[in-house]
């Protein structure tokens, strides 16, 4: 439940229980997260605590509230806050909205303020509703930075190493060994990408980016039992489309422990064969290795149905119209690319 400041929260003790960060689009913030230790309520309650929007005293504002939207009077000059709509803009839209709100007093916190008193519809009407966005703002009586190496950042600004780092703990004490024969899988799935060629494109389209390879990279090196240089050397010339990829990793595994490499798990794959019968309007139509994936995906049908799917061009209509036939007769699971992220480092 949210944290407000309520009697109930300053009348019991409390215990951290958690503490962490998110974000709503820009907006990054902190939060934490209490526990009531004693069970006094019969279940456990937690309290999620995030400053400067949930700490008011109380839950529901006013008695009105469901037909008024109560906002302080009077915008805040100089306002450093980055998510405050400009102090001009707010008075402008006050005057231009001052037949549809008027002024009035409330107890807030056992203080006499003044507030205006905005109607509002669940509805849309333009006439009696005001953008309480274009009036609204926050004050911050503080600015936030991060110094690192005595250099100053401002938020949202990018700091030259990360803020946060995962710690695999299956790894943390011994390093994973490439003799082991699935070692090239382990280091796929740490990146979170599959380890079946059959899963990916087979038209040579790059599947990898720095976003992957950086992943890998950081597995690598601190992780994995091999010298780092020949990491670098591997991945700054790999093909980077996924099946020649994950056989060319395969390899170097092999090849840096001295082992025979593990071949590259590929399995049949129905969508291969989909893509393949739209693929083939391409010109210069199949390569040789999108018939072969092709072929495969369609297993033992392919015999039964007598349908072969070769390299370079052919009659499209025919692969389609065989491809879809196939379908149709067979009681075929979803064409849903499969995900392989059972094993590897947590």
């Amino acid at each position: 439940m949210p944290m407000y400041r309520t009697k109930f929260l300053y009348d019991n003790d409390w215990t951290v229980d958690f503490k962490g960060s998110a974000n709503l689009g820009n907006w990054y913030f902190d939060f934490t997260v209490i526990k009531e230790p004693t069970n006094k309520l019969g279940f456990d309650l937690f309290l999620i605590d995030i400053n400067g929007l949930l700490d008011r005293q109380k839950i529901y504002g006013y008695d009105d509230d469901r037909n008024q939207v109560l906002v302080y009077p009077e915008p805040i000059a100089n306002n450093r806050s980055f998510f405050a709509t400009p102090t001009n803009q707010q008075i402008e839209a006050l005057k231009e909205n001052e037949n549809r709100y008027y002024r009035r007093k409330v107890i807030d916190d056992g203080k006499e303020i003044e507030v205006l008193a905005i109607p509002f519809s669940h509805t849309i009407d333009n006439n009696s509703v005001i953008n309480t966005h274009e009036i609204t703002g926050q004050k911050q009586y503080f600015l936030g930075v991060t110094i690192h190496n005595g250099v100053v950042y401002q938020i949202f600004e990018d700091l030259p190493l990360p803020t946060h780092v995962n710690i695999s703990t299956e790894y943390m004490n011994k390093k994973l060994s490439l003799e082991k024969e699935n070692a090239h899988e382990i280091i796929m799935h740490a990146a979170g990408q599959s380890s079946r060629v059959d899963f990916y494109h087979q038209d040579g389209r790059r599947e990898f980016y720095e976003t992957e390879t950086s992943r890998m990279t950081a597995f690598i090196k601190n992780c994995v039992d091999v010298d780092y240089k020949e990491w670098e050397n591997f991945i700054r010339t790999a093909p980077m489309d996924g099946p020649n990829f994950i056989r060319s990793l395969a390899k170097w595994c092999g090849q840096q422990s001295g082992r025979t490499p593990t071949p590259a798990r590929e399995e049949p794959n129905m969508w291969n064969a989909v893509n393949a019968a739209f693929n083939q309007r391409k010109p210069g139509g199949l390569s040789a290795q999108e018939a072969i994936a092709a072929q495969d995906g369609l297993g033992d049908l392919a015999q039964t149905f007598g349908v072969v799917i070769r390299e370079g061009e052919q009659n499209p209509n025919d692969i389609l119209g065989d491809v879809l036939a196939i379908l149709s007769t067979q009681n075929t699971p979803p064409l849903e690319k499969p995900r392989d992220l059972k094993e590897g480092p947590e």
